[in-house]
């Protein structure tokens, strides 16, 4: 991949080390990240529902939380897959943008 340089786009240097073709997709994704963690988003998931878990943070806690959202209860099980949910966005773009920066 460091061969190619700046002389290639990133994404084409991407494809070719992970032995992906032309027809194929060349964008970042988190799937694998996602998939890896799902074993545990699915026991948070039946955790929350067996200890009758609600997600969010309580108002009284976090009184500037809008109403209505994903933080407005208080804090359970399930807030950890939402948590590695954008923990993995995050790491898909900080990926490509350190990948974008070597090539």
């Amino acid at each position: 991949m460091l061969k190619l340089g700046s002389s290639r786009p990133w994404r084409e240097a991407m494809l070719k080390i992970t032995n992906g073709t032309d027809g194929q997709t060349n964008k970042l994704s988190a799937t694998p990240l996602l998939e890896y963690f799902y074993p545990l988003i699915k026991w948070l998931q039946e955790n929350n529902k067996l200890y009758n878990e609600t997600l969010g943070w309580d108002k009284k806690i976090c009184p500037n939380v809008l109403s209505g959202t994903v933080l407005s209860r208080s804090p359970s099980i399930t807030d950890m897959s939402f948590i590695i949910t954008a923990i993995s966005a995050l790491f898909s773009v900080a990926i490509s943008t350190i990948i974008k920066n070597l090539v």
